[in-house]
Protein backbone atom coordinates (compact mmCIF):
# COMPACT_ATOMS: atom_id res chain seq x y z
CA UNK A 1 0.00 0.00 0.00
CA UNK A 2 1.24 3.51 -0.66
CA UNK A 3 0.35 4.82 2.07
CA UNK A 4 1.85 8.46 1.09
CA UNK A 5 -0.92 8.95 -1.56
CA UNK A 6 -3.90 7.76 0.54
CA UNK A 7 -6.35 10.17 2.22
CA UNK A 8 -6.93 9.61 5.85
CA UNK A 9 -9.87 9.53 7.93
CA UNK A 10 -10.94 8.33 11.77
CA UNK A 11 -12.66 4.80 11.58
CA UNK A 12 -16.04 5.29 12.53
CA UNK A 13 -15.29 2.55 15.09
CA UNK A 14 -13.47 4.75 17.14
CA UNK A 15 -14.49 7.49 19.72
CA UNK A 16 -12.29 10.26 20.41
CA UNK A 17 -11.84 13.25 22.46
CA UNK A 18 -9.08 16.28 22.90
CA UNK A 19 -8.72 16.45 26.92
CA UNK A 20 -5.67 18.88 28.09
CA UNK A 21 -3.86 18.26 24.27
CA UNK A 22 -3.98 14.80 24.62
CA UNK A 23 -5.86 12.27 22.63
CA UNK A 24 -7.97 9.95 24.14
CA UNK A 25 -8.73 7.66 21.85
CA UNK A 26 -11.19 4.36 22.54
CA UNK A 27 -12.28 1.14 19.92
CA UNK A 28 -14.83 -0.05 21.97
CA UNK A 29 -15.06 -3.13 20.26
CA UNK A 30 -11.87 -4.67 21.91
CA UNK A 31 -12.07 -2.49 24.95
CA UNK A 32 -9.14 -0.79 23.29
CA UNK A 33 -8.17 2.80 25.05
CA UNK A 34 -5.48 4.84 23.87
CA UNK A 35 -3.78 8.08 23.90
CA UNK A 36 -1.60 10.27 22.14
CA UNK A 37 1.52 12.90 22.67
CA UNK A 38 1.07 16.19 21.55
CA UNK A 39 2.15 15.65 18.10
CA UNK A 40 0.28 12.34 17.77
CA UNK A 41 -2.65 14.29 18.59
CA UNK A 42 -2.16 16.75 15.99
CA UNK A 43 -1.56 13.82 13.65
CA UNK A 44 -5.25 12.58 14.95
CA UNK A 45 -7.09 15.75 14.11
CA UNK A 46 -5.08 16.08 10.82
CA UNK A 47 -6.92 12.54 9.62
CA UNK A 48 -10.33 14.08 8.16
CA UNK A 49 -10.71 12.78 4.87
CA UNK A 50 -9.29 15.34 3.12
CA UNK A 51 -5.79 15.10 3.03
CA UNK A 52 -3.21 12.60 1.83
CA UNK A 53 -0.58 10.95 4.43
CA UNK A 54 2.00 13.31 2.52
CA UNK A 55 0.19 16.38 3.35
CA UNK A 56 -0.23 15.27 6.72
CA UNK A 57 3.31 14.71 7.41
CA UNK A 58 4.28 18.19 5.54
CA UNK A 59 2.19 20.29 7.59
CA UNK A 60 3.53 18.27 11.33
CA UNK A 61 7.13 19.30 9.93
CA UNK A 62 5.82 23.20 9.18
CA UNK A 63 4.12 22.79 13.03
CA UNK A 64 6.84 21.02 14.73
CA UNK A 65 11.00 21.32 15.21
CA UNK A 66 12.56 18.53 14.68
CA UNK A 67 14.96 16.61 12.12
CA UNK A 68 12.59 16.58 8.50
CA UNK A 69 13.52 12.81 8.22
CA UNK A 70 12.71 11.78 11.67
CA UNK A 71 9.44 13.39 11.98
CA UNK A 72 9.19 11.37 8.28
CA UNK A 73 9.86 8.19 9.57
CA UNK A 74 7.89 8.82 12.89
CA UNK A 75 4.51 9.84 11.24
CA UNK A 76 4.52 7.13 8.96
CA UNK A 77 5.37 4.35 11.47
CA UNK A 78 2.86 6.16 13.68
CA UNK A 79 0.16 6.35 10.90
CA UNK A 80 0.78 2.98 9.48
CA UNK A 81 0.09 1.37 12.92
CA UNK A 82 -3.29 3.29 13.48
CA UNK A 83 -4.53 1.57 9.65
CA UNK A 84 -3.46 -1.41 10.74
CA UNK A 85 -5.63 -0.92 14.30
CA UNK A 86 -8.03 -0.10 12.17
CA UNK A 87 -8.14 3.58 14.25
CA UNK A 88 -7.48 4.97 10.38
CA UNK A 89 -9.56 3.95 7.45
CA UNK A 90 -7.09 5.01 3.96
CA UNK A 91 -8.33 5.49 0.79
CA UNK A 92 -7.54 6.81 -2.96
CA UNK A 93 -10.11 9.19 -2.41
CA UNK A 94 -11.34 11.88 -0.19
CA UNK A 95 -13.97 10.70 2.58
CA UNK A 96 -16.32 11.83 4.97
CA UNK A 97 -15.42 12.45 8.38
CA UNK A 98 -16.66 10.81 11.19
CA UNK A 99 -15.99 13.43 13.65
Amino acid sequence: MKILEKYLVKSPETASRIIEGEAVVVLPKISQVSTFNEVATRIWQLCDGNKKTSEIIDQIEDEFDAETQQIKTDCLAFITQLVEQHMLLASDKKMSSYD
